[in-house]
Order: structure tokens, then C-alpha cells, then sequence
């Protein structure tokens, strides 16, 4: 069986492709046959924000009667009024915790706090934080729907939204919380943004993404510049791959980038970066944290 050619056994789709037996039954494209991108295509430019919700601005309105709240014993140095902070959420995650915001006075029993929270375009949901100790950290009290939030709803005492039987005065965009946080507290669990966008329509991509159809590899070529140095540079990047059955994208582990400069460290403004996009319609590649005086980054893509 020494001379018996191999190739006879091997499925004749594999034969009539010319494909190359990599394990056994395993079999791939010689080099030369795969698709090969013949020039950079332009994927973004100019970005100087990372692909992140906003956090959402929170407004004191007034605490008028009708709610359930009972606000806590006063603490040394305490104003004796209320926290209040919120995080925009979406599908991928939450934004940072918003400033937080003190009623300034004492709120009685029985009555409820009333916020404007702004929309965050791209927020399906908002987390709500109370706290009736102002020396502490807003807890988490609810989580309200955009639609809710446009709407005008209210945090009941046991917990849950409703977008009727609110106190005299409600609203539209306003939020009325009859409940002290027990939950987490927002300054911890939302101190890093991780609510991620899609990138915008830049050159030649379509809708924030790559079409990587038929494609194992997306190299992006990175171009870094800056307009000072009061600030050092610093860049994370997250590929993401398309799941076409769920409609969203997976998110691989963060890229951080080291820039030279230091003692003993070399690496360039301009670096590659290789991602393995085999079985993937598309890909795109979030920025998640960008910083640095007058940091501008510019992406292109070369698919093999």
C-alpha cells in the first residue's frame, strides 16, 4: 500500500477542492487558494472616545408625600437627606455610575424621592441607587425600562416598577423611588464602563463591522498620535465576533497596548494587531478605553 496514492481515499470534495489533509479527516485551503484582501481597507478614523454607553445625568425634583420611604437614623455630619445615583445598561453591560445627587434636607416618612434621569441613547434599562445615609454609597434600589423611564414611573417599597399611582406631579422622565437601597453599592460595581456601542459607519465598513465572510484572519493596523505629553497614552481595544443566531456580538478578552517612551520600553505608535475571525460573518474591533493628551487613533484592516 506504499504506492497507493492517498488522495484516493480522501472524500472527493476534499479531492476536487485540492484541499490538504492537516489531521487525519482534518482538512484546509493550501495558502495560495484561500481569499487574500489585496489592499488596507479604511475601518475608522479619528476616534478619541471609547465605544461606551454615557453614564446618565440624575436630577433632584422633590420629595412629595404618598410614597413609603423611612428614611434612616442621622449620622455624625450627616445633611439628613438621601443619595440618589443611576447606570445606564444595555445588552453588552453598564455604563460608569453617574454623579451622585443629595436631596439636602430631610425627607420625611411616608414620602417618596422624585429624579429626572436623563436618556442615554442606546440604554435599554437603568439601575437606580438610594441611600438615606449621605456619607455612604448609594445602594442599588430597581432597575427601570427605557420606556418606563420615559414614560414617568415609580419604585414602589416592595420593589416593583409601575408607571401608575404616583404621587401628585409626576412627570414624564422622571423617576419616583419609595424605597431605601439594600443592594450593591454603584460606586463599586459600576466604577468601570462596560455598557459597549457599535462603532459608527466609517470608509468602507458597513454599520460598525467588517464582513469577514470566507476569511480566517482581520490584521488591523493601529495609528496612534498625540499632541502633547501632559497626559500618557493609553489604549485597550476588544474584538468582537458576530453571532448570527443571537443577532449580537461575542467579546474576546481586552487588548491593552504599551507605548515606549519609559526607560527600556520600545513599542511604536503605530502596532499591528491580529484577530482570528474563522466561522465569522463579521467582526469589529471596540475601542474601550482611550487617554492621552490629544490621543487619536485611526484603524485600518487587511483580511487573509
Amino acid at each position: 500500500m506504499a504506492d497507493v496514492d492517498e488522495r484516493l481515499f480522501m472524500p472527493w470534495s476534499a479531492r476536487k477542492l485540492r484541499l490538504v489533509e492537516i489531521a487525519p479527516d482534518v482538512y484546509a485551503l493550501p495558502m495560495a487558494q484561500r481569499a487574500t484582501q489585496a489592499a488596507p481597507i479604511a475601518y475608522r478614523t479619528a476616534v478619541v472616545a471609547a465605544d461606551v454607553l454615557a453614564a446618565p445625568t440624575v436630577a433632584y425634583v422633590s420629595d412629595p408625600a404618598g410614597g413609603g420611604l423611612t428614611p434612616a437614623a442621622n449620622t455624625a455630619g450627616d445633611a439628613s437627606g438621601y443619595n440618589y445615583s443611576a447606570v445606564a445598561v444595555n445588552q453588552y453591560g453598564r455604563s460608569v455610575r453617574s454623579s451622585v445627587v443629595n436631596t439636602s434636607h430631610v425627607v420625611a416618612a411616608a414620602d417618596v424621592v422624585r429624579y429626572t434621569v436623563s436618556q442615554v441613547p442606546g440604554a435599554t434599562h437603568y439601575d437606580i441607587y438610594s441611600n438615606p445615609d449621605t456619607l455612604a454609597d448609594p445602594l442599588f434600589v430597581g432597575r427601570v425600562t427605557e420606556p418606563q423611564r420615559a414614560a414617568g414611573c415609580r419604585i414602589r417599597s416592595d420593589g416593583v416598577v409601575s408607571t401608575s399611582g404616583r404621587a401628585a406631579g409626576g412627570a414624564t422622565g422622571e423617576v419616583d423611588v419609595e424605597k431605601d437601597g439594600t443592594g450593591l453599592a454603584g460606586g463599586a460595581t459600576a466604577a468601570q464602563a462596560m455598557a459597549y456601542v457599535a462603532p459608527p459607519t466609517a470608509g468602507l465598513v458597513t454599520l460598525g463591522y467588517v464582513d469577514c465572510t470566507g476569511y480566517e484572519y482581520a490584521d488591523f493596523y493601529l495609528t496612534c498620535s498625540r499632541t502633547g505629553d501632559a497626559v500618557a497614552p493609553s489604549l485597550v481595544v476588544i474584538p468582537a465576533l458576530y453571532n448570527s443566531r443571537t443577532g449580537t456580538y461575542s467579546l474576546s478578552d481586552p487588548e491593552a497596548l504599551t507605548f515606549g517612551g519609559a526607560s527600556a520600553v520600545y513599542q511604536s505608535m503605530i502596532q499591528p494587531l491580529r484577530v482570528e475571525v474563522r466561522g465569522s460573518p463579521r467582526v469589529a474591533l471596540l475601542v474601550a478605553g482611550i487617554a492621552g493628551t490629544g490621543m487619536s487613533l485611526d484603524m485600518d484592516v487587511v483580511l487573509s
